[in-house]
């Protein structure tokens, strides 16, 4: 019989069969209409402190992956978020403590804002404001947390540690939540749906809860309650009516025993989850390790291979994710043609690793593809049967030759390019550049291995471009100890190039080879090759690095003449060189209206062309020098001409003179530019004496080469023009000088005045004779006094205004006009005026004008 049917119709058995038996229908549609929901949906509970302080966490692994990026916008989003979630936890934080990843969630960004000028640059826009305010914001809001931040400002080390400390496997997590969850079921409260049905799989008998028969079930029951403890008995009456009703529900019918098996399964490994894990992960890892050391096969190499350059360059590939797996390639291969293919395409892969043309590989990179391109140069030597060819060349093979792919003249361009892009991003001089200079050996060496592999292979239009790259690398080099050395590998380079190379790279060898003649004086030898090249004819054909070093050639040789006494030749190469021009020598970008756009992309490009600091001609320099050259040049030349405003052949000295000479107070010199303005007033007069003492405080000397040297050379032509200047000047007052009365003053030797006033006499800057007999000078006056000068010019303004006048008053009353329409009548009828005719009129208008002039 039924076991339900005798509980209903028995009235002997007790209260508790009849409560069974009104469980069994009431809970039975709520249990299983919610048994699907419940096993999914797992509740936690947390404290507004575990909240907050989770929130602060998240805030702070965000900033760290955002600053690295330099997402300073992405920063400054976080950063507000992390400040209101303060302000509104405020009683909390006095309650608790300061969360620690607030701590370091500020000292990170305040250690992260201490960028580099460069790279502040390169911001963008969005991105640069967010930086300028987190500057400000960070301030006014680390005070009060400064206890906090110490430690780690003193250790930065300790922020690494804390994360790592922090750090747990994902599993920890479920862990924790099941210790939880267990405490949970220790503690006398009623327990939830979900963990009375999580504790039921592991109570239950391996025969199920229920047995056949009333008292068997009974008894069964009873076992089990008694068997747990105090606290799980007081909670199991507690909840009577919700724990066993589902229970008894749960095994009256196939399907709930179905649904609990299925849910035992996924419930399962949760319990487990912790010890399982932890040896799982050893077991994994130790399992791992024979799979890493296998050693792969020819077909596997080859498959990764392909997969690693099929991915090279598409979006989402990661250069350094692809250099670690042809790293690890490179340690499987046996063969050698394998392990060159395998090295050559880890050597661009690395090249990769550099994101754009304005960022430079890193030290240890470069360093890396360095001697990655030497084991490829040795491979080479050392394997003749290997025949180097490029993706589009189908070489002849011999018996024995295997064909190898690739290019050594690019490797090799790349690399000096990503070496004189790390030379830009550096401040010179530094320790750090020196240091970074201190690499260009290697480069050379690799230079110099890659140009004999391509010249023993009759690839000679490649090598004549690599003897290029390692003679730009040497023709600024001024050491007077390496001068032969130098000298001899160039003369070497450059006869290499002549014959192989094509005419651009022969116009760029010439200038090398004239800019270093220039920078050891040996003036002569750089001017002939100069004008024999006829490079200065038409520059601007060249593209624009070729002129950029044409300019630098020209301002080497300008310098080179004035250090040897060329004054003329200096300010000749040196004129269109002076103020800001720092573009013309790829110093500097150039300068842009206030008011004009700058084109973005014109200035990356310039930006790019910069030379390297140790590369570059001061500027100061070059500009002393000029205003130097034309002083000593337009000095002499305003005292011949004093009125003719006309001649300015040193414009730039000009210039300067005359901003300098409208100023109403002029102060001591204290530039270079005052110094020399006041050396030409004193040159002026004939006082050679102050003028050299002037000069002999310019900075020049400092920096120049050979400085006693080029001053003797130069006090020596500044008495010269001290000379010239006085003659032009005094003549006028003077009968006669004599010769020892000049030599005296100027202190030059007698042989020496002779030889300057003859020139002037014979190219008739001044008009005067010899007396030999008696060693003097005699000058005969023609020349024109400022008053007469003034007079003249008068008359010919006073002549021309009447003309004026005449010539309007004909125009308004009509008498201009019908005197015009007569001449012309008169023209027409009795024909053109012959040539004599013309003549003898010109001549009778001069004499007219010679006589008002009078």
């Amino acid at each position: 019989m039924s076991r339900f049917f005798v509980g209903s119709s028995s009235e002997s058995e007790s209260d508790s069969s009849s409560s069974d038996s009104d469980v069994q229908v009431v809970p039975k549609r709520r249990v299983i209409s919610s048994s699907e929901d419940e096993v999914d949906v797992k509740r936690v509970v947390r404290s507004a402190k575990d909240k907050l302080w989770i929130q602060l966490e998240e805030i702070l692994q965000a900033t760290k992956q955002q600053i690295a990026a330099n997402e300073w916008a992405n920063v400054q989003t976080g950063f507000e978020t992390m400040m209101k979630s303060v302000d509104k936890s405020t009683a909390l934080i006095k309650k608790e403590g300061v969360p620690p990843a607030l701590v370091k969630t500020l000292y990170l960004i305040e250690s992260g804002l201490a960028i580099d000028e460069a790279i502040r640059k390169k911001l963008s826009q969005r991105n640069s404001k967010a930086h300028t305010f987190l500057k400000q914001k960070i301030k006014k809001t680390t005070p009060p947390y400064e206890a906090q931040i110490k430690p780690y400002r003193e250790n930065p080390e300790l922020l690494a540690s804390d994360a790592t400390a922090t750090k747990k496997p994902a599993n920890d997590d479920s862990e924790s939540e099941d210790d939880d969850e267990s405490s949970d079921d220790d503690t006398p409260k009623k327990p939830t749906p979900a963990a009375s049905k999580k504790a039921a799989p592991a109570k239950k008998p391996a025969g199920g809860w229920f047995k056949k028969g009333s008292d068997d079930s009974d008894s069964g029951f009873s076992s089990d309650s008694e068997d747990e403890t105090s606290s799980d008995d007081s909670s199991y009456s507690d909840s009577d009516e919700d724990t066993g009703s589902k229970w008894w529900v749960k095994d009256t019918g196939a399907k709930a025993t179905t649904q609990t098996t299925k849910k035992d399964k996924k419930k399962e490994p949760k319990k487990v989850v912790t010890p399982q894990v932890e040896s799982t992960t050893t077991a994994a890892t130790a399992g791992a390790a024979p799979a890493v050391q296998r050693q792969l096969t020819q077909e596997e190499i080859t498959k990764k291979l392909k997969e690693i350059l099929s991915s090279r360059g598409k979006k989402g590939t990661s250069p350094s994710k692809q250099v670690e797996d042809l790293e690890f390639l490179l340690t499987q291969v046996k063969t050698e043609k394998e392990t060159f293919d395998i090295l050559y395409n880890l050597i661009n892969a690395q090249f990769d690793l550099s994101p754009n043309l304005q960022t430079s590989l890193a030290l240890p990179v470069w360093k890396s593809c360095s001697d990655n391109i030497l084991r490829l140069l040795d491979m080479l030597n050392t394997n003749k049967h290997f025949i180097l060819c490029s993706d589009n060349e189908e070489p002849k093979l011999k018996e024995g030759e295997v064909v190898i792919r690739g290019n050594l003249l690019s490797l090799f361009e790349r690399l000096d390019d990503e070496f004189t892009k790390s030379l830009q991003h550096l401040h010179f001089p530094s320790a750090e550049y020196t240091a970074r200079l201190a690499d260009e050996p290697v480069l050379l060496k690799i230079g110099e291995s890659v140009q004999d592999y391509l010249e023993q292979h009759d690839t000679s239009a490649k090598s004549s471009r690599a003897a290029i790259r390692r003679l730009e690398h040497l023709y600024h080099r001024a050491d007077p100890t390496e001068f032969e050395q130098n000298d001899k590998l160039i003369k070497r380079l450059s006869s290499y190039i002549y014959q192989h190379g094509d005419e651009r790279l022969n116009a760029r060898t010439i200038l090398c080879n004239i800019y270093f003649n220039a920078i050891h004086n040996r003036f002569h030898e750089a001017r002939d090759m100069m004008l024999m090249s006829h490079l200065q004819d038409n520059p601007t054909v060249m593209d624009i690095l070729t002129q950029i070093l044409f300019n630098r050639a020209m301002v080497q040789l300008g310098l080179c003449a004035f250090r040897k006494g060329y004054i003329q030749e200096a300010q000749q190469c040196l004129a269109e060189f002076s103020g800001l021009r720092k573009e013309l020598l790829a110093q500097g970008a150039s300068m842009h209206p206030k008011y004009q756009e700058k084109d973005p992309l014109k200035e990356i490009e310039e930006k790019q062309r910069i030379l390297p600091g140790h590369l570059h001609i001061a500027i100061d320099v070059i500009e002393t020098v000029n205003l130097l050259s034309g002083m000593l040049i337009a000095v002499p030349q305003t005292a011949a001409r004093p009125f003719d405003s006309k001649l300015k052949t040193c414009k730039f000295f000009q210039r300067h003179m005359d901003h300098l000479d409208k100023q109403v107070f002029v102060p001591p010199p204290e530039s270079f530019k005052d110094v020399i303005y006041a050396s030409s007033k004193a040159l002026a007069t004939g006082d050679y004496r102050t003028t050299i003492d002037l000069l002999a405080g310019l900075k020049l000397w400092t920096v120049i080469q050979d400085a006693e040297a080029v001053r003797e050379r130069l006090n020596r032509i500044i008495q010269e023009v001290s000379l010239k200047t006085f003659l032009f000047t005094y003549s006028a007052y003077y009968d006669t000088m004599l010769l020892s009365e000049l030599a005296d003053r100027f202190q030059l030797p007698k042989n020496h005045v002779h030889s300057i006033v003859s020139k002037m006499m014979a190219n008739h800057e001044i008009s005067a004779s010899w007396e030999h007999s008696t060693e003097t000078i005699t000058f005969h006056r023609s020349e024109q006094t400022k008053l007469q000068y003034l007079a003249l010019n008068y008359s010919d303004s006073l002549i021309n205004f009447v003309e004026q006048n005449e010539r309007i008053y004909d125009i308004k009353f009509g008498s201009y006009r019908n005197k015009k329409f007569d001449d012309v009548s008169a023209g027409a009828a009795q024909g053109q005026v012959t040539g004599g005719q013309q003549h003898h009129n010109q001549q009778r208008k001069q004499q007219r004008n010679n006589n008002r002039r009078q």
